[in-house]
C-alpha cells in the first residue's frame, strides 16, 4: 500500500522519500539503507533529540503519573510537531 502511494508521488526509493519529507515538512529522517537495511527496503529512521533530556529527566521524577499528551506537549514540543507534520504529509 505504502510503495503504490509513494511510487504514485514519484517516491519510489527511500532516499527520495527522505529528500521529499525534509523539503515539504522541514523533518529529517535517514534511509534506513544507512543503518543496515537493504537499499530495496522503504524503511526510515528518526531520531527524537531535539528535546532536553535533562529537563525531561527531572520533570519525570517529580511525576507521580504516566507520561502522557499534556507531559510530551510541555517538554518534547517540537518533536511532537514534526510527528504531527509527518502523519499529515503520509496521509493528507
Amino acid at each position: 500500500m505504502w510503495r503504490r502511494r509513494l511510487a504514485a508521488r514519484n517516491l519510489p526509493v527511500p532516499a527520495a522519500l527522505c529528500r521529499a519529507l525534509l523539503d515539504d515538512t522541514g523533518v529529517a529522517i535517514l534511509p534506513g539503507a544507512e543503518f543496515g537495511r537493504p537499499r530495496d527496503e522503504l524503511t526510515a529512521r528518526l531520531a527524537y533529540v531535539n528535546f532536553d533530556g535533562q529537563r525531561c529527566l527531572d520533570a519525570l521524577a517529580d511525576n507521580d503519573d504516566e507520561v502522557d499528551d499534556t507531559f510530551l506537549t510541555t517538554h518534547c514540543a517540537e518533536t511532537v510537531e514534526a510527528i504531527e507534520r509527518l502523519c499529515k504529509w503520509l496521509c493528507p
